[in-house]
């Protein structure tokens, strides 16, 4: 069946391929490509339909969400301007948040028709908690810690993006019908993101309240106002709605001015610990400032503070990947890496400085080979030079025109590059910060930038793919050979690239959760390692090239034996995702840096941390290490910077 895109149409079904509506004439095919099939979700936004992508081979399932302009919007070329420049801008954001996160629907594409606003986004296969537990009951204190903890860390990462949720309820969390090696449920995924409060303005229903009443918080329902704490309490909602099997709207008693579901709970003789009672009292706090504040906050209390030491998984606990798999007598031990075994005394770092950097968000950090400057990027679209022991800020560098995601010195010191949201990279001359030239072949926002060791290429991620440059009189060219001007392979974008110690090899980590290896001189892929359940934030290999090490946003770093792609070891404990990794200068130490401000150094073979930094800032966007493991760096969502120093 196919299904018209008219909202005024009064007989939308049609047969299958049919290319207009045979009621009303409207063109079926969306962009002539996605095929309506039914009409699964109306509100105040707009409409939801299950759909198919005619340009695929197997006709893939995807979700057409179509928000219908309000008419005085449609009738008024300005105010139509403005709600697609809104648009455009939310798609952005919804792309960046479904491409660097499994939990969250991938963005298909976003495009305008007949004057009206259509994201398209992956069908999930699965049943969304409602019909779970209609299915199979109530759920009891177990699975809702279960459901907190598995949906925390996606919460999180959305408030960190800056975006809110506003619609969190049982029936927009969906599981995945497909179940991933050693979990036992498939993974759960929000969707249906309720649209910002400025473009709802736009398009919304007269009379449309953003969010659901009865989850959706008094601030939200009164004012309008969303908070991250507002997802929390309509994440409260859930939590009880799934415990009772009742809607919570009919849990509240206004005349007594409280909750009923405790009292329902005690009566059914099901109830809960006082722990998570209170962790829920919390969630539902009628004033949002008595309300957890964040995701990490809840997190925090519904779990155990993760354990200073580093788990060895059980001897073929692990399930094979796809390029890496045990043998019966393969060995999987980590090697010994220059002084390492001689038993090398490891350095103590004491906080040098902290201090205000950028007037937005610190997303990327650079340390020169020298050691003696930083580079802080920021989504404030400027770049600034500082000297790292006496703190002086040396250069501002303005020319993007969005959010600078990645920054890299050149081995000589002399050259800066930079990545950012707005598509282009930049190159730029030290110390007098002149641009040198600003490379544009990619498209879409870049990610993440790196040069060779010896300086004569430079690698730079972007969505779906990795460009490669050559440096040659200064000036920075594609690589034109037949096999490799861009290297593709990656589904969703690409956060992380780092190329081995003789620059033969490029790996790319990407949030389609896995690791690709290059062979950088003839453009070819050699390896993908799969393994991590979440997507690749940071690479880097060990200093003799024989191990890489990947941190992921599903809270674990990665060892993998570069010569055939067997994982080595996991270190896991973490609470946040790890957005750097670095060797020290043996190879036998590994710093990692977290979202949540904690930097630790573990000693690999001992299997043991060495020592645990702490910021005192709740989210870092950025990490840094010097080559020598002498200075971190570390920047934050206030857009502060702090460096530590080591003996």
């Amino acid at each position: 069946m196919s299904y018209c895109l008219n909202p005024n149409c009064l007989s939308p079904e049609n047969p299958d391929g049919k290319i207009v509506c045979i009621n009303c004439g409207t063109k079926i095919l969306l962009k002539d490509r996605y095929r309506p099939i039914k009409l699964i979700g109306v509100g105040g936004m707009g409409r939801n339909f299950l759909a198919s992508d005619e340009d695929t081979p197997s006709k893939r399932s995807c979700v057409i969400k179509q928000l219908s302009p309000a008419p005085n919007t449609q009738t008024n070329p300005n105010s139509f301007h403005k709600a697609v420049e809104l648009f455009n801008r939310e798609a952005v954001q919804l792309d960046r948040l479904g491409s660097a996160q499994s939990q969250i629907p991938q963005l298909l594409a976003y495009l305008e028709q007949d004057k009206r606003l259509y994201f398209v986004q992956e069908f999930i296969d699965g049943d969304n908690l409602l019909v779970e537990m209609e299915q199979e009951g109530v759920f009891d204190e177990a699975k809702i810690r279960q459901l907190l903890q598995d949906l925390l860390p996606v919460i999180k990462y959305i408030h960190q993006q800056g975006v809110i949720h506003r619609d969190l309820k049982p029936t927009n969390i969906m599981r995945r019908r497909t179940v991933m090696p050693g979990e036992s449920r498939g993974e759960l995924v929000l969707i249906d993101f309720g649209i910002s409060k400025q473009l709802s303005g736009t398009i919304a229903a007269e009379g449309t309240v953003l969010g659901t009443p009865g989850y959706a918080p008094p601030e939200q329902m009164t004012y309008g106002e969303a908070y991250p704490a507002s997802d929390i309490y309509a994440l409260g909602t859930t939590c009880i709605h799934l415990l009772t099997g009742i809607h919570p709207a009919r849990l509240y008693n206004p005349q007594q001015n409280r909750w009923l579901w405790r009292d329902l709970l005690q009566q059914r003789g099901s109830a809960i610990s006082s722990g998570l009672e209170k962790i829920l009292d919390k969630c539902l706090a009628p004033d949002v400032r008595t309300r957890y504040q964040s995701a990490d906050a809840l997190l925090a209390d519904i779990q155990p503070a993760p354990v200073s030491r580093l788990p060895v998984p059980p001897s073929g606990a692990r399930q094979e990947t796809e390029t890496g798999r045990r043998g019966a007598g393969g060995d999987t031990r980590l090697p010994v890496f220059g002084a390492a075994a001689a038993g090398a005394k490891v350095p103590t770092c004491r906080p040098l400085r902290s201090f205000q950097a950028h007037t937005g968000t610190v997303r990327a950090l650079a340390i020169s080979p020298d050691g003696k400057l930083l580079a802080t990027g920021s989504d404030d679209n400027t770049i600034k030079l500082w000297e790292i022991d006496g703190g002086k800020q040396l250069l501002t560098l303005a020319g993007h025109s969005n959010w600078v995601t990645s920054l890299a010195f050149h081995p000589d010191g002399k050259r800066l590059v930079s990545g950012s949201y707005d598509t282009t990279i930049k190159l730029w001359q030290l110390p007098d910060g002149q641009l040198i030239r600003t490379l544009t072949a990619h498209t879409r926002e870049v990610f993440c930038v790196a040069f060779s060791p010896d300086g004569t290429r430079l690698a730079t991620g972007s969505y779906q793919s990795v460009n490669l440059w050559n440096l040659r009189d200064g000036f920075m060219h594609l690589l034109m050979g037949d096999t490799f001007r861009t290297l593709s392979g990656h589904i969703k974008w690409v956060n992380a690239v780092a190329f081995s110690p003789d620059g033969k090899l490029l790996a790319s980590g990407g949030g389609d959760n896995t690791i690709k290896l290059w062979d950088v001189g003839k453009g070819e892929e050699l390896r993908k390692l799969q393994g991590h359940r979440a997507g690749v934030l940071s690479l880097t290999f060990s200093p003799d090239g024989a191990v890489l090490a990947s941190g992921s946003y599903d809270k674990t770093v990665k060892l993998w034996r570069r010569v055939d792609g067997l994982e080595i070891r996991t270190l896991e404990g973490y609470a946040a995702g790890i957005v750097a990794v670095a060797f020290g200068p043996d190879g036998q130490t590994l710093s990692t840096g977290t979202e949540n401000g904690m930097v630790q150094r573990w000693h690999l073979r001992e299997q043991r941390p060495l020592d645990t930094l702490t910021t005192d800032v709740p989210l870092v966007d950025a990490v840094a290490f010097s080559g020598k493991g002498k200075t971190i760096a570390t920047g934050a969502e206030d857009g502060t910077v702090k460096i530590w120093q080591c003996d």
